[in-house]
């Protein structure tokens, strides 16, 4: 009799989707297309000052928020780089459903290396740590500075 090979299929762990859709939706009804811009040009001197600008659609419960503006560096996938020093906060009251506009002004260090940076925005509640967020958005090349 010949015999019968049986393959067995490796049989891969199921992947829990809740969470990970939940957190990305959950963004999602806060933020809808925003948009990170730096007025001035992308070319600023060390002791310059960047002004950003976050344009997004805001489609939650009203609260307070913080808009948080970094310069650094992208790194493996969408791991951000932070740079001690090259972050600025502004408080933000969310009151209805619509389009809104914030600006933040960063004045660079004059110390600072002349070099090209990336740059990340993100809305989180205050309670939550400067790298825990809601939304995120992350600029490649944002800013030259020299």
């Amino acid at each position: 009799m010949a015999e019968k090979k049986v393959t067995q299929k490796t049989q891969g762990k199921k992947k829990d989707w809740v969470t990970p859709v939940a957190v990305v939706g959950g963004g999602a009804v806060l933020v809808v297309g925003a948009v990170l811009l730096f007025k001035k040009g992308p070319h600023v001197p060390p002791g310059g000052v960047i002004e950003a600008t976050f344009k997004y659609k805001y489609n939650g419960d009203q609260g307070d928020y913080v808009l948080q503006v970094s310069l650094g560096h992208v790194r493996i996938g969408e791991w951000f780089d932070h740079i001690e020093g090259l972050t600025w906060t502004k408080e933000i009251n969310l009151t209805e459903a619509g389009a809104y506009e914030e600006e933040l002004e960063c004045p660079l260090p004059e110390g600072i290396a002349e070099k090209t940076y990336d740059a990340e925005a993100l809305i989180r509640t205050p309670e939550m740590s400067e790298f825990d967020y809601i939304v995120k958005l992350v600029a490649k090349s944002a800013i030259v500075v020299g």
